[in-house]
This record gives structure tokens, C-alpha cells and sequence, in this order.
């Protein structure tokens, strides 16, 4: 989820805390010091983030192991993610309790291109494959006919792809003045698809898509599902997410695009019973999905 003073937008948040950071107190500050690693970024959750949802969180501290599995997916990303994180990222944290898979905030500075990122520690558990199955699974009610949703999507640790997903949302956050990206806003990726940030241009809609729960916030029948995916494999869109709004869709788009172009990762979603599989769809090998691609590699191209 991505949260901005000016403009309404969704993401995803993830957190993660180190107690006894040299840099938690910097982490107040609205300025960033650019000349700082990413890896030194990953500090205890500042309290000016944490402050106006404790009551539903608490900072969860990161082990050894976890940190590493952090640094491993920061170095994974793309170089035109990492410089946009490098230069407005203040901190990347994790936290525990009641509340979505990850957010990236603003600061309430007169730019708004401070950006703290936030990440449930629960995905540091999962394989993106799991992380995927698990959020899908969660738009649907239990399905009296025993059908049941998994995705493939490889073996890579669940924080690589979030991170992939928050940091397009800290590039579509940076002003024009400040880019030297062909692409860096959600309406130049999502161009001729969205009327608007909620509102899909009339040639893509879809009441299959429009009534899932990502957009509406309630799970829906799993009697509806086949005609959601067959809807999906025929859109633009890269993942059901990614049809919530012109934010996450080009977050989606840029995430998938790199764990299936870049690091040849399966994405498959299978719908099936106990006997048989019912369907099975790959929307980035989807044609429609592949002319928006074009796009997406501009902003691998771009000069740091």
C-alpha cells in the first residue's frame, strides 16, 4: 500500500526492525542522507511511522538470517528501483500484528519524496509462490464444490517481490523534474488502460474484475473464480492486484515483469478440485499483458 497527503493510492507493507541501529535516530529526520547503503537503512521502525497505528503493530527485530534475506533482495532489484530508493527511501522496517503485507509512506514534507516502507514480517517466512497463493486464496469464500487457487511462482523469497512492488510505487512518487525516466508515473505505464487512478478505460472492464475482492474489500464466491481468471488472461492486467487501481497495476506489471523476464520465474495460476484441474492461466505470457512491455523496459534502459 502506498500513502500520499495529496493523492489517494494502494500498494502492499512490509517492516522490519533492528533494535541497537546507530541510524534510528536519523530516521526522524526528513532529510536523507543519499550517501548512506540501503543495507544501513534497514532500522527499527521510526515512531513517527509507528506512532498512529500501535495500536495494531509492533516492531518484530529482524535475525541474522532474516537481515540477510533483506540485503539478498535489495541487491536483486533493478538499478533504476534502487537508485529511487537510494535517494528517497528513509527507511525500510518490519513489523508484527493486524495489517497488509506492506505500505510505503510519505513524509509530510513540502516535496512528499520521502518515502518510508514498511513490510509485515511474515513474508520473510514465505517463497513468493506461497506469498501468492496465500493473498489469492484470501478473495475467496470456501468453495462448497471443493475447488481450490494456487500459484506458481518459483522459489524466490516473498520480501524480493515486495520490495520489487514498493519501490515502483517510491519511482511513480517522484516528481518529472526530478526523473530522467521516459515512464516514471503510474498513468505513463498504465497510458490508454485508466481513465483514472480507480476507473478502467471502457475496453478493459470487466464485472469479473471489478467485483474481486481487491477492489471491492470483500472475498467473494469461489463459483466466480474461473470467469475472473478467463476475464484476467484477456486484460492487460499482470495479476488480479494489479487491476485494483492505475497504482498497483504498474507496480504489479513491473514486479512480475521482472521475476518472469529478468529472473525466468514461472507465474501460473491454477483453479482445480481434488480431481482434475479446472484452469490454468499465465498472464504475463498473455499478448495483451506483453505489448505493455515495451514500456516497462524503458525504465530499465534509463541512465542513473
Amino acid at each position: 500500500m502506498r500513502i500520499r497527503g495529496r493523492t489517494f493510492f494502494l500498494g502492499i507493507l512490509l517492516a522490519c526492525c533492528l533494535t541497537g541501529s546507530g541510524l534510528h535516530a536519523q530516521n526522524e529526520s526528513t532529510t536523507i542522507d543519499t550517501t548512506i547503503p540501503l543495507e544501513q537503512r534497514i532500522v527499527e521502525t521510526p515512531a513517527s511511522v509507528l506512532r498512529p497505528i500501535r495500536a495494531h503493530l509492533e516492531p518484530h527485530t529482524l535475525s541474522v538470517a532474516e537481515r540477510d534475506k533483506v540485503i539478498k533482495a535489495l541487491a536483486a532489484l533493478p538499478a533504476f528501483e534502487t537508485n529511487a530508493l537510494a535517494a528517497h527511501v528513509r527507511s525500510i522496517s518490519f513489523v508484527e500484528g493486524r495489517v497488509t503485507n506492506g505500505m510505503t509512506i510519505p513524509l509530510a514534507t513540502p516535496s512528499g519524496t520521502i518515502y518510508d516502507i514498511v513490510i509485515h514480517a511474515s513474508v520473510l517466512d514465505e517463497t513468493v509462490s506461497a506469498f501468492f497463493t496465500r493473498k489469492e486464496q484470501g478473495c475467496y469464500r470456501a468453495s462448497t464444490s471443493g475447488e481450490t487457487i494456487a500459484i506458481e511462482a518459483g522459489s524466490q523469497d516473498a520480501v524480493l517481490y515486495v520490495l520489487l512492488h514498493e519501490a515502483m510505487h517510491v519511482v511513480d512518487g517522484i516528481p518529472p523534474v526530478q526523473s530522467t525516466a521516459a515512464y516514471t508515473t503510474p498513468r505513463s505505464l498504465a497510458a490508454d488502460i485508466w481513465n483514472d487512478s480507480l476507473t478502467v478505460n471502457p475496453p478493459y472492464r470487466s464485472p469479473f474484475l471489478e467485483g474481486a475482492c481487491f477492489r471491492t474489500g470483500t472475498p467473494g464466491s469461489m463459483d466466480n473464480a474461473q470467469d475472473t481468471y478467463k476475464a484476467l488472461q484477456s486484460s492487460p492486467f499482470a495479476s488480479l492486484y494489479g487491476s485494483k487501481n492505475w497504482y498497483d497495476d504498474s507496480a504489479e506489471l513491473v514486479a512480475l515483469y521482472h521475476l518472469t523476464q529478468v529472473l525466468h520465474e514461472p507465474y501460473r495460476i491454477t483453479l482445480r478440485t481434488q480431481e482434475q484441474t479446472i484452469l490454468s492461466i499465465e498472464p504475463m505470457s498473455s499478448p495483451t499483458v506483453q505489448r505493455r512491455f515495451s514500456a516497462v523496459k524503458a525504465l530499465y534502459q534509463q541512465k542513473s
